[in-house]
């Protein structure tokens, strides 16, 4: 039984891995999420302007 304070070393490894790559995959999703969001934001607000052209040119 003396021999086990080696043994936290690999758990505290895995644990760290583990969180390293919970954390890289949280901010995987947000980055995709603000580039879906922005790119949503911007057709619609070419689409807006392009229907208010539309609307000044027909009036």
């Amino acid at each position: 039984m003396r021999d086990e304070n080696g043994a936290a070393y690999p758990v505290v490894l895995i644990v760290a891995v583990l969180s390293l790559f919970v954390i890289f995959e949280v901010t995987q999703i947000y980055i995709s999420e603000i580039g879906f969001v922005t790119e949503m934001k911007d057709y619609y607000e070419k689409r807006i302007i392009q229907l208010l052209k539309n609307a000044i040119i027909e009036n």
